[in-house]
């Protein structure tokens, strides 16, 4: 039986695996329509990790190929292993929130000043951390706003004007923002860019899956911001 073994990977977080993975080879393990100019992501299943030789081994038949990117970055999901990880999203609550690397809690004190927006950041699994972090950041360079957590949705909501949410979402690797604004408010290389969508009443939705969307999503950001003293 054929196995693919990769090597010098790491795991973050149990079912969850970086290795540097070039896209030709990413190609050779499975096609898909998805691409980005970041991260790629491969879904597996059965998947055994040495953490001592730092190897990971599946079948090719347990791999789905879910983002193929420009850089040599990749994430590896082992759902069945990742899922009982997620508790931590419906309890709003990160188990890993004090065990963070030392350098990422210097990272959030920079960043955030006040307790939402540190919150957030705290709550990042460490893989997702890089792109978060800039996402807020980028935000903060422009608005003084700070986020609420809502435990029911799992979201957080820019206050006082809550023109722009963000939810975490470990399982793909993204954060899915909801933005004040039909997808026929904002530029039309924008809408594809970022694959805005309908969401409730007057608000869209995308996912953020790499850091090089950041610059676009501020563009949106932007544009929601203006929108708020209008009603559709």
């Amino acid at each position: 039986m054929i196995k693919i073994v990769i090597d010098e990977v790491s795991e973050p977080m149990p079912g969850a695996y970086h290795a540097k993975i070039i896209p030709s080879d990413v190609r050779m393990i499975g096609l898909c329509d998805s691409v980005s100019e970041d991260q790629s992501m491969i879904h597996i299943k059965n998947s055994v990790y040495n953490p001592e030789k730092k190897t990971l081994e599946f079948l090719p038949m347990e791999a789905e190929v879910s983002r193929i990117g420009e850089k040599e970055d990749c994430i590896l999901l082992d759902l069945p292993l990742f899922q009982k990880g997620l508790d931590k999203e419906k309890k709003g609550v990160s188990k890993t929130a004090n065990k963070k690397a030392p350098e990422i809690n210097k990272s959030i004190t920079l960043i955030a000043n006040n307790v939402g927006d540190k919150f957030f950041l705290n709550n990042l699994p460490d893989y997702l951390y890089p792109l978060g972090s800039k996402f807020l950041k980028e935000i903060r360079n422009h608005y003084r706003g700070h986020l609420q957590y809502m435990k029911p949705s799992s979201k957080y909501v820019e206050s006082p004007d809550n023109f722009w949410t963000v939810k975490i979402q470990p399982r793909d690797c993204s954060l899915r923002v909801t933005v004040r604004g039909r997808p026929e408010s904002f530029p039309t290389r924008l809408i594809k860019r970022l694959e805005i969508k309908n969401d409730m009443g007057s608000y869209s939705n995308f996912k953020v899956m790499g850091q090089d969307q950041v610059k676009e999503v501020i563009e949106v950001i932007k544009i929601a911001a203006s929108t708020r003293k209008f009603r559709y």
